[in-house]
Parts: structure tokens; C-alpha cells; sequence
């Protein structure tokens, strides 16, 4: 479905709206905060100092929407990222082998996360290699590629995941095309934070980790340059680049205070702006909870046979994110719209196999949003689902059966 969250991300992909998934993301979260509280002071020897760092990568992350953390694999990569800082410290000089056999794990773990997940790790084996040069070897540098390339092509084992599917939608996706308003937005979001390190001298004192770092930021944000992407792509990087400044002791010159306090004030309100919709999620809970019981209810009245939940339009999208619920129960999943959305963008259209298999009444009952007509939603791309299919399922699917939320249509071949 989403190529470029690759292959370890699949089997949790298709629960994205579980709570399960969401309590994944936040354990993701506060273990990563805690690995790099002991990363950083053991970098610095300061846990003031690591506290500080802490506040500010974590205020960076906050301006992200919340889905970055429960509906995309940022978190995991975030964490392993975080990992092979906390192995850089602690086995960095004790035990080097063991390092880059730990580095090379996590890159392949990543790359199961995001097809581009590898990137993220080179300024850090760079910053490895300037650092502390002794630690690195032919044996350790091989170790770690072929841990890296053993686990990357790890879950191809995996009976539901085929390689030659994977090249084929990573093609497909690939012909998605770069919005130059979402690349704009990146270069100029990333260079505030570069122009941070540069006030600070990093690019100075670690000329080949500087250049990684840019090689790295620009693989990231071009693929952040994809329509429907965005700037989340760079969220490993911010503590990357927080962990060089602490480790190598930059000092704050009276310029890069002043910059600094006027790029915390702008974190802070970008923060604040993303942060509002906890509210409404919180807000929203009783409905949810009244709204899956609907759904549930009206499920109930269909007897045994598989039931899709669909869509209408885009006011009515959340309507239709209790779809794993149904799913996990059994039921059916033939069309979600965000594969679907991916799937026009590369100039893909439903294929007439699925077409036909619902005009075959393989599916007899579908349930869909009371409101809002069926299947109208709007995507990047303009409409998501093609006329064939809205024609298909008008003229064989009439209503049922209301609820106070859902609509039951019957197959009536």
C-alpha cells in the first residue's frame, strides 16, 4: 500500500486507527526520550545539559502533527536513530564490533520502516568515523553493511511480502511527482536548523559529517517533496543534529543566543498551533465511542458474509476510519482510500478485476457514512474513486438500512 513505509511497516500499516498502533507510537516516543536523555549525558557528562537538549528536540517534534507519531513509521525510525546514537556512546570505544553490528541493525530495521531509512544513519557512522577514526576497521565497516543488508531484505521472507510486488509499487509510487510548494517549504524548514549548526561552527569542526549531513537532508527532504508528503521526513535529523552540538561542546556565540531564542519562540507557537487538536480528540471520544457502536450494530444486522465499510466524501472521512475494527473481525477490505489516492497519483485506476468481483455480488452488503453521497471523496489528485466504480455501485447497491451514523446498502443482483 505504501511503498516507501516499506515492509516491516505493512502488517501494522493496515491497523493504523487501532489503539494498539497508537500506544506503539507513544511507547516509541518515551523510550526514545529516555535513550537519548543517557545518550546526551554521556556526551556531555551533564544531565542538565541533556535535559535542555531533551526539551528542545522534543518541542521540534511537537510541531508535528500527532498522526506523524501513530499513522507513520517516524517513531520507530526516530528510535532506532536514537539507538545507534546510545550505541555510539556506549560501545563506541569499548567495544567496536559490537557497534557497528548494531548500527548495521538498526539501518536495516529502518529500511523496513521507509525505503529511504538508511540516510538517516550515515551522519552518524560519518560522525563515528571523525570522532573516534581508531574504532573503525574493514572488519567492523563489512559486519555492519551485511547486518544492514541481512536485515533489510530480512522480511522478504515473510510469506505475504514479495519482493517483486514491492519493486513494482516502488516504481508506481515513484511516478507520484515532486510539489514545489511542499519543497520549498522543506529547504526553507530545514535551513533554519542548519543555519543554527552553522552559527554554532559544526560545519568547521566536522567538514565530512557536515557534508553527510546535507547529502542526508536532501535525500530526506526530496523524498518529503513527493505529493503528500512533507516536512516529517527530517524528524530523525533533528536529533542527530542536537546530539553533535551537545557531544562536541559548541559554544553559543551571542549571535547564535539570539537566533536560537527566536527559533525556540517559533517551535513554541508551531507547537502550540499543532498541539490544539489533542483537544479535539479528547472532546471527540464520547462520539467516536457512540459511533462504532452504531457502526457495530447495523454490522450485527447482516448475518454472516463479508461487509466493507466505505466512504462518502471528505467531511465524512472519520466516519469511515472504524474499518480496521470490521477488518480485524473478518470482514472485508477491498478499496482503502489512501492506496487508492497513491494508486491515481501514479496513474493507476481501480482495476476492472475488483470492478467485477463486486458486480458478482462477492460482497453483499457495504456500509457507508449516512452522510454525504457515496464515494465523492476528494483527494490530491481529485477524485479518489473512479466513475466506473461509483457507477458500478450505484446501479447494485441500494439502501437498506439506516442508523443514527451509517447507511446499510444491499447487493441487489
Amino acid at each position: 500500500r505504501k511503498p516507501f513505509y516499506n515492509r516491516i511497516w505493512y502488517p501494522r500499516g493496515n491497523n493504523l486507527r487501532h489503539q494498539s498502533s497508537k500506544l506503539m507510537g507513544l511507547l516509541n516516543f518515551l523510550v526514545a526520550v529516555v535513550a537519548f536523555f543517557f545518550a546526551l549525558k554521556s556526551a556531555t557528562g551533564e544531565s542538565r545539559r541533556a535535559l535542555f537538549a531533551i526539551g528542545f528536540v522534543c518541542l521540534c517534534w511537537l510541531g508535528f502533527d500527532n498522526f506523524a507519531f501513530v499513522m507513520r513509521p517516524d517513531s520507530y525510525v526516530i528510535l532506532y536513530v536514537i539507538f545507534a546514537i546510545l550505541a555510539l556512546e556506549l560501545w563506541g570505544q569499548k567495544n567496536p564490533l559490537l557497534f557497528f553490528f548494531t548500527i548495521g541493525l538498526l539501518t536495516g530495521l529502518s529500511e523496513g520502516c521507509k525505503a529511504h531509512g538508511f540516510v538517516y544513519f550515515i551522519p552518524i557512522a560519518a560522525y563515528s568515523w571523525e570522532s573516534r577514526r581508531a574504532i573503525w576497521s574493514w572488519q567492523g565497516f563489512s559486519l555492519g553493511v551485511l547486518t544492514s543488508i541481512a536485515f533489510t531484505a530480512l522480511p522478504f521472507l515473510l510469506p505475504n511480502v514479495s519482493i517483486s510486488n514491492y519493486l513494482m509499487w516502488l516504481h508506481i509510487v515513484s511516478k507520484h511527482g515532486l510539489s514545489s510548494a511542499l519543497a520549498t517549504g522543506n529547504s526553507t524548514y530545514f535551513a533554519a536548523f542548519l543555519i543554527l549548526i552553522g552559527l554554532l561552527g559544526f560545519h568547521k569542526r566536522r567538514r565530512v559529517t557536515f557534508c553527510f549531513l546535507l547529502m542526508s537532508a536532501t535525500v530526506a527532504g526530496t523524498f518529503g517533496s513527493l505529493v503528500g508528503a512533507g516536512t516529517h521526513h527530517f524528524m530523525p535529523l533533528f536529533a542527530i543534529m542536537i546530539y553533535f552540538a551537545c557531544a562536541d561542546a559548541l559554544a553559543f556565540s551571542m549571535r547564535a543566543q539570539l537566533y536560537f531564542v527566536c527559533l525556540v519562540l517559533a517551535l513554541s507557537y508551531d507547537a502550540l498551533m499543532s498541539q490544539k487538536a489533542l483537544w479535539k480528540y479528547f472532546s471527540d471520544w464520547p462520539l467516536q465511542i457512540a459511533q462504532l457502536k452504531d457502526l457495530k450494530s447495523l454490522r450485527a444486522t447482516c448475518g454472516i458474509g463479508p461487509v466493507e465499510l466505505g466512504y462518502t466524501d471528505n467531511p465524512n472521512m472519520e466516519l469511515s476510519y472504524y474499518k480496521p475494527q470490521l477488518v480485524s473481525e473478518g470482514d472485508s477490505i477491498i478499496l482503502d482510500h489512501s492506496a487508492v489516492m497513491d494508486m491515481k497519483g501514479s496513474g493507476v485506476s481501480i482495476p476492472q478485476s475488483t470492478i467485477e468481483f463486486v458486480k458478482d455480488c462477492a460482497i453483499p452488503y457495504m456500509i457507508l457514512p449516512r452522510a454525504g453521497q457515496p464515494w465523492k471523496m476528494q483527494g490530491f489528485h481529485g477524485d479518489v474513486f473512479s466513475s466506473n466504480w461509483i457507477e458500478a455501485f450505484n446501479r447494485l447497491y441500494l439502501p437498506a438500512k439506516s442508523s443514527e451514523f451509517y447507511t446499510l446498502y444491499r447487493c441487489q443482483k
